[in-house]
């Protein structure tokens, strides 16, 4: 029997959850942020679908929809299953909004959280090492 990802509702702005993917679309499960795939391909994943990228130029395209927007927002969490290779070497996982916030795979393996705006820069790696070729749930809290 397949597992099922729980999905904490409480605050929640958006979850792509890559179950509902037409063409190049990415449906927003919670909110109305769909997404846009560019370049990337749909792939098994550790609940359901995934999508695997290339490494180079491929993403997804969250749009600019203010809900995403965490300029002078005290709290937030960002976060992904991952599954990277030993080639994805400095990788930004996710990065967004007109603050600039990216969950990254650094090059000796540690998971960081870098936020930045025109005043500040915040970086935080994680303690754990990653294992490459290995389903990781990656979350990055900002207080």
């Amino acid at each position: 029997m397949e597992e099922k990802a729980k999905l904490v509702e409480k605050g929640l702005v958006s979850s792509w959850s890559l179950n509902e993917i037409k063409g190049k679309t990415v449906t927003d499960d919670w909110g109305e942020n769909h997404a846009t795939i560019d370049g990337a391909e749909t792939a098994k994943g550790k609940y359901g679908n995934a999508l695997q990228f290339d490494g180079q130029d491929d993403y997804v395209n969250c749009g600019l929809d203010s809900s995403l927007d965490f300029t002078g927002k005290d709290t937030f969490t960002v976060e992904a299953w991952v599954k990277t290779t030993q080639d994805a070497d400095n990788r930004d996982i996710m990065h967004f909004g007109n603050l600039e916030v990216a969950l990254s795979k650094t090059a000796i393996n540690l998971w960081q959280i870098y936020v930045r705006d025109d005043d500040n820069e915040r970086r935080v790696n994680s303690d754990n090492v990653l294992t490459d070729n290995k389903w990781t749930h990656v979350v990055g809290v900002v207080e």
